[in-house]
């Protein structure tokens, strides 16, 4: 018994080394077009481009929690991305839900028995492709590696990390913002997740809550900055929006804002979760009244829409018609609400139409300042600290925590009067950030194509 045990373990060690010979595929989880979040949408859209640049004959495989066809159109022409749905409901295909596929991988890693292997990868397909691929990169939204949005959030966001753990597959945790951890729970999950990984790339150039949690000296840690800096735009086609933008186009001065629902409902609990220093409903009023004074032209451009409704606290489309109903009926006709449903390419397109932005959902800024638009960030995290400092740009970061709605006014129409000046320095700075990102790429595919 003992000696046929030890045959399987040798014909799986040979079979494992010939597989990492043969190893094709990268598993992108964190980031998909199947939310109505068009930052999550750009991060999944740049990191594809990216992926598919340096690693031109290899199958992305883009894993994401829940159905909706809807968003998958933007890859169902592209044989080489493949989409994969995992569920956590306990009411769907057993192969595809999330505590199933964990403790089958969980079981994969005790058990060495190379045909009990072939039985759980043959069982669930996830298991497979993920035990055969070259790595899993996981980018957790660009700032969910945090309890900030709650303990449940981050856990059920680590599942693409644990898979890659429990499989031994290498981890590649793509560019993104870490911490606060503010439990114990999530500071074990995170540290868990953060030495088991074989790269990791942090849009801060120095990572607090990464110097926080120890990272061992095997662990290769770099700078990289935002991969949405490196999102395309594309035209938008609708002819009603065409004569919207020809109306925008009229007024001398355009300022883009995005309103947040999140912030506008308080965040998830709708009681100031994220402790901000002022009313962010009545912050947003004042600041369109006092743009409209100054005789700009202000454009509401909606970053995340969910139903439109207030049922859900992420609609940034629910928030900036009800920011348009409580201004008066006379100061409307100076402010555009566009209300379309834009993909993030268009939204990228839209924004780049500003003068100036305005925005409290941080990659609707990195989608002004990737071209060169100057961009005052609300800040309610220290994401934004990591992506501002990347770029030089700390001095457009407002942060909501500290400020009153006077000075945080005050800060933003300062910010619009030198906007030339900051439009120069961010042409002189764009190129040495894209490059960056390229060569963060570029290293991680000389890393992998030797192996």
């Amino acid at each position: 018994m003992i000696d046929l045990l030890r045959i399987e373990e040798l014909q799986l060690q040979h079979n494992m080394q010939n597989l990492r010979k043969h190893k094709s595929g990268i598993l992108l989880f964190g980031a998909s077009f199947a939310t109505g979040n068009r930052g999550v949408s750009a991060l999944a859209a740049a990191s594809i481009d990216l992926i598919k640049k340096y690693f031109e004959n290899d199958r992305i495989y883009l894993v994401f929690p829940g159905p909706d066809e809807k968003k998958e159109n933007q890859i169902k022409n592209n044989r080489n991305i493949i989409p994969i749905k995992y569920r956590f409901t306990p009411f769907c295909i057993p192969n595809k839900n999330a505590c199933n596929i964990l403790c089958a991988a969980l079981l994969y890693k005790v058990i060495k028995i190379e045909k009990i292997r072939r039985i759980i990868c043959r069982l669930f397909p996830l298991i497979k492709i993920a035990s055969e691929s070259r790595f899993i990169g996981d980018i957790w939204g660009g700032d969910s590696f945090s309890d900030i949005y709650g303990l449940t959030r981050m856990v059920k966001r680590s599942f693409g990390s644990m898979l890659s753990l429990l499989l031994g597959v290498d981890l590649v945790l793509l560019p993104q913002s870490y911490g606060p951890y503010k439990t114990i729970m999530s500071r074990i999950l995170a540290k868990a997740i953060v030495s088991g990984s074989n790269r990791i790339y942090s849009r801060a150039k120095e990572s607090e809550w990464l110097n926080r949690l120890g990272i061992p000296n095997n662990i290769s840690q770099s700078f990289c900055p935002d991969v949405a800096f490196t999102l395309k735009k594309e035209p938008i086609e609708s002819d009603g929006f065409r004569w919207q933008v020809k109306e925008i186009n009229k007024r001398k001065t355009i300022i883009g804002v995005n309103i947040s629902g999140l912030l506008y409902a308080g965040g998830y609990t709708g009681k100031n979760m994220f402790n901000l220093g002022f009313d962010y409903k009545d912050f947003i009023n004042e600041l369109c009244r006092k743009l409209i004074k100054e005789e700009y032209r202000i454009v509401l451009i909606p970053h995340t829409y969910k139903s439109g409704t207030a049922n859900s606290v992420e609609d940034d489309l629910y928030a900036s018609r009800d920011v348009l109903l409580s201004i008066g009926r006379e100061q409307q006709s100076l402010i555009n609400l566009i209300e379309d449903d834009l993909n993030q390419y268009e939204l990228k397109y839209l924004i780049g139409k500003t003068d100036f932005f305005i925005g409290s959902r941080m990659h609707s800024c990195i989608a002004a300042i990737s071209q060169a638009i100057p961009a005052v960030g609300i800040s309610y995290s220290h994401k934004f600290m990591d992506v501002y400092r990347a770029v030089g740009l700390e001095e457009l970061m407002l942060d909501a925590k500290k400020n009153s709605i006077d000075e945080s006014i005050e800060f933003v129409l300062n910010s619009i009067k030198k906007r030339q000046e900051i439009k120069r320095r961010i042409e002189n700075n764009l190129e040495d950030t894209f490059s960056r990102i390229h060569e963060c790429f570029s290293e991680l595919a000389r890393e992998y194509n030797k192996k």
